[in-house]
């Protein structure tokens, strides 16, 4: 979803010259900001994707064993679907990011929640962005055993 161009008719009032392929990336202040203003940390960058994590100079080198971002439900549904594997239940993926660690807590509060294992918050569809990836699940004999994606 990221290499293509955001629907001009999805997002009206914005400039069509701002609709181009890429997506958000989280940009780490240099100084305390307002935090009830995520343009404070998070930027459009055009050329983003998950070949380009950072931008369009950026590339997957020494990433070899990071998830991969960038990617919206589309692009994970389409690829688990030719890895001949499945996106983890909602069980599944709280399991398997807990690693094993019931009750554990883990993520600062003062800035996004989504990086623990319990975050639920909803999120577009058709969104990527630096922090979104996802696993991948096999299922044999009713039983989750994760792979990666």
């Amino acid at each position: 979803m990221a290499e293509r161009a955001p629907d001009h008719a999805q997002y009206p009032g914005v400039a069509a010259d701002l609709l181009v392929p890429g997506s958000l990336v989280f940009d780490q202040p240099d100084r305390p900001v307002d935090l009830r203003d995520p343009r404070n940390w998070w930027s459009w960058v055009p050329g983003t994707q998950w070949r380009h994590p950072e931008g369009p100079e950026s590339t997957l080198q020494g990433r070899e064993r990071h998830p991969v971002t960038h990617v919206a439900y589309e692009d994970a549904a389409a690829f688990t679907i030719w890895a001949g594997k499945a996106l983890p239940s909602e069980a599944e993926w709280e399991r398997a990011a807990r690693g094993g660690l019931e009750g554990a807590v883990y993520c600062a509060p003062d800035y996004c929640l989504r990086y623990r294992p319990a975050a639920r918050q909803g999120q577009a569809v058709e969104t990527s962005s630096t922090h979104i990836g996802f696993r991948c699940v096999v299922r044999t004999a009713g039983q989750g055993v994760f792979g990666t994606g």
